[in-house]
């Protein structure tokens, strides 16, 4: 099953003010929303390499390590280990006075779990509403 998205939101702060946020991934479980789980299992000061563990729903995991980083510009993200594989990636571009975020992901899963899951609610529009609500607590957090 494959899943592709790409959501994004407009903020008003710059793209070197959301980049370190992105880079903070202590600072996640404080943006993200409660029913993502995520573990920082290495993190490594040039970025790349790091890998975080995410469990969403406290349910089945996957890993998330960082395989590029172009700072104030875009991070990219293997998905790996567990119920997805594939590639994310954070981009910023500044329009005007304000800066465009994009999360977009092209990921699959073989899990029969989330076969079953997606046959009745749809894991595409789960992400999609999950994304809003990141975006959201990411505006708040930044804000402060």
């Amino acid at each position: 099953m494959k899943i592709i998205s790409n959501d994004g939101y407009v903020f008003n702060q710059s793209k070197e003010k959301i980049y370190n946020v992105f880079c903070d991934f202590n600072s996640y479980k404080k943006w993200w929303p409660g029913t993502i789980v995520f573990e920082v299992i290495l993190n490594l000061p040039e970025k790349i390499g790091s890998k975080i563990k995410i469990k969403p729903y406290g349910f089945l995991s996957f890993f998330w390590t960082i395989t590029e980083i172009y700072p104030n510009e875009k991070i990219v993200i293997k998905y790996c280990e567990g119920i997805y594989t594939g590639q994310g990636v954070w981009s910023l571009q500044r329009q005007k006075e304000k800066t465009y975020v994009n999360f977009s992901i092209e990921i699959e899963s073989n899990n029969l779990i989330i076969e079953i899951v997606n046959r009745l609610f749809s894991i595409q529009r789960i992400h999609k509403r999950m994304m809003k609500k990141v975006f959201l607590r990411l505006y708040e957090y930044i804000s402060k």
